[in-house]
């Protein structure tokens, strides 16, 4: 596209076709906009004028882009996001004072270990912050952070779970433990064997976890295999299904140690080969300018380093 062209072209032009490339349909395109049909159609019409090209092909009841579409998408969509950043981003962000409302994703063990003493920080800033905590799914996150559906995310490190798009900076790292009822008795006291280890059934914590893939491999590696009993997705039944049945769980030291402070629960160290998860919180380049962002991750990392 050369200068004289992009100098032209309208912003709004430029969201249509946004919009058409995400849902590949002008009905649906007029409806999420909010605009008539023939609106949508105009507006393509006029971008086909301008830019040489069709664009979109009916294909069917699908919309399918051009090769030229397909090229220049990317770039549009950035520049599309890069505006919505700047137009939003607050240039000056005073915690006491400024409202705002925050959105990130973690895992259970993280919910679990730092959530709570996360909201309290935030709380002595008055009411004016708030906090919406999402549970981890099997994403990478680009497109959740690149949207704003979320802020930041705490995720596992090395393990590729986030995208290699993403700012990351470590946050903590915790050996994995295991915790059974009081039954059980190891061969050394508050330690377990790799065989101790599939000597019960296991309770798998989490629909795809990535401690529990940590396990898969260590186990695989000894040619051990583990039986599982149940898959539970938050470690919220834990403590009733230890208590009332012979199973072992292995999860982040850190949540062992607060449930076996809570319940009559025992707590052993593996001693092959400790396994170790880290920790990692991301956002989005198009959020390394937003102050609000980065004062929420730096209240984040600083209570996660004086919790534990």
């Amino acid at each position: 596209m050369n200068t004289k062209l992009a100098n032209t072209l309208d912003l709004n032009l430029l969201r249509v076709f946004n919009q058409l490339m995400q849902q590949r349909n002008v009905t649906a395109v007029a409806k999420t906009m909010h605009l008539s049909q023939s609106t949508i159609s105009h507006a393509l019409s006029r971008l086909r004028n301008q830019l040489n090209d069709p664009l979109f092909v009916l294909v069917g009841k699908e919309m399918q882009p051009t090769e030229k579409a397909m090229h220049m998408a990317p770039a549009i969509q950035q520049a599309l996001l890069l505006i919505q950043q700047g137009v939003s981003t607050q240039p000056h962000f005073d915690p006491k004072h400024d409202s705002r409302h925050f959105k990130i994703a973690v895992g259970g063990a993280i919910e679990q270990t730092y959530i709570a003493p996360i909201i309290k920080r935030l709380a002595t800033f008055g009411p004016h912050l708030r906090l919406d905590v999402f549970e981890l799914t099997n994403s990478d996150y680009e497109k959740e952070l690149e949207r704003n559906t979320l802020d930041l995310v705490i995720g596992f490190a090395g393990s590729g779970h986030l995208s290699d798009k993403l700012l990351t900076t470590h946050l903590v790292e915790n050996p994995l433990s295991c915790i059974t009822d009081l039954s059980f008795t190891p061969s050394i006291p508050g330690k377990i064997t790799a065989e101790e280890l599939v000597s019960r059934s296991h309770i798998y914590t989490s629909s795809w976890g990535h401690s529990q893939q940590l396990m898969d491999n260590y186990f695989q590696q000894r040619q051990l295999k583990r039986q599982v009993a149940a898959q539970v997705p938050t470690f919220t039944a834990v403590p009733k299904l230890l208590m009332d049945g012979h199973y072992l769980v292995v999860m982040p030291e850190m949540v062992a140690t607060e449930l076996c402070l809570r319940y009559p629960l025992q707590q052993l160290a593996i001693i092959d080969d400790p396994i170790t998860v880290s920790y990692e919180i991301a956002q989005h380049p198009l959020t390394s300018h937003d102050i609000a962002i980065n004062w929420l991750k730096s209240l984040i990392i600083e209570v996660c380093a004086s919790t534990h």
